[in-house]
């Protein structure tokens, strides 16, 4: 190869595929003695370096400080940095093509979840199964309640009058997921007089949803379903909505914190472990997910079975075991959450957190 532009065309066919950072590096300094092999190990690095650094800058600027033969052409040519920037951005962008995807699927979950649970409610009250209907209930006003706290400490101090009156309507409407994730797809900015950023809020918003819809929602229709109070099939159908909501969103949650570039860059002993390539994504996304799916139906399973025997016994187990979590925590020092408040509402604060996210 004799010109620049014949490497970059190589350069640009082969960074479009996704690969791992490759174990070595070109064997030659000059864009003249590039072989098509030492094109494809650049790629990679590239590759690699755009989706696991904090942002595009700093992608291309370590990218360029470890290949002197990429150092070499943006000295002859300044403009191959900001040709990288975009290159980056663009890899970026197809990842959140897939990222939208997954959060509009799990908003739609999420949505149709409360709905089958509106749905059995009424199921419940209709057979005469008060017991379970109330506590369905109290578990959906729960998660009601909690979603509303959120956005008014989100929105109390927004510029904007009429913003908490939508936001609140979002909420009564059953549709805060959708929004959530078009705000979190479209990349919106942390808004000014916002509490936390739209991502946070999603996620912060799945968390409560979980605690206090999902997961006890399929542990009180698994429990019906074992006392005989409703097993038709439409209560076996939201019983498997349920589960497969719940696992769902927190493969979801997983799947986008292991992703995000930040998270990688603070913490490279913890993230990573999902791999380069949309095929390998899918893979990993789905065993989390049937992973996940398993492990809630044995955990109902195993509540709703103590519970057929004592009421009692599911709540020695369910305390039993967030008391050894907690106590695990304190032992590594590791009690506090990271929101900055401090004395005994820290203290509570962090312990609620710790309980919920368990």
């Amino acid at each position: 190869m004799k010109s620049t532009l014949e490497v970059l065309l190589m350069f640009l066919r082969e960074v479009m595929k996704p690969r791992a950072l490759a174990s070595t590096l070109p064997s030659c300094d000059k864009t003249s003695n590039l072989t098509l092999a030492d094109c494809v190990v650049l790629a990679r690095a590239f590759d690699y370096l755009s989706k696991t650094c904090g942002s595009d800058e700093d992608a291309v600027g370590i990218y360029l400080d470890t290949f002197p033969v990429m150092r070499g052409m943006h000295e002859r040519d300044p403009v191959l940095e900001e040709a990288l920037v975009l290159m980056s951005m663009r890899l970026a962008n197809d990842g959140k093509k897939y990222a939208s995807v997954r959060l509009f699927g799990g908003a739609l979950l999420s949505t149709f979840d409360t709905i089958t649970d509106l749905y059995m409610i009424y199921q419940f009250y209709l057979t005469g199964a008060n017991g379970f209907a109330n506590a369905s209930l109290i578990s959906l006003l729960s998660n009601i309640s909690i979603q509303l706290a959120f956005v008014f400490v989100q929105n109390r101090n927004h510029p904007s009058k009429g913003r908490l009156f939508k936001e609140i309507l979002y909420v009564l409407s059953f549709t805060k997921p959708g929004v959530d994730a078009f705000r979190v797809v479209i990349g919106a900015e942390h808004e000014v007089g916002a509490a936390m950023s739209p991502k946070m809020e999603m996620m912060m918003a799945k968390c409560s949803e979980l605690f206090t819809e999902a997961i006890p929602g399929a542990l009180i229709q698994t429990y019906a379903f074992l006392v005989g109070s409703n097993q038709s099939n439409a209560a076996i159908f939201s019983l498997i909505v349920s589960v497969f909501t719940s696992s769902f969103t927190a493969t979801g949650m997983s799947f986008a914190m292991d992703l995000d570039k930040n998270q990688r860059a603070q913490t490279p002993n913890f993230y990573g472990y999902v791999p380069d390539g949309a095929m390998k994504k899918v893979k990993v996304f789905v065993s989390m997910f049937l992973i996940s799916a398993c492990q809630l139906t044995a955990k109902a399973l195993a509540c709703a079975l103590c519970a057929v025997e004592s009421s009692m016994t599911v709540v020695i187990y369910l305390v039993g075991e967030s008391l050894l979590f907690l106590a695990y925590k304190l032992l590594r020092r590791d009690f506090t959450y990271w929101i900055p408040i401090d004395g005994l509402t820290g203290v509570l604060l962090s312990a609620l957190i710790r309980v919920v996210f368990k």
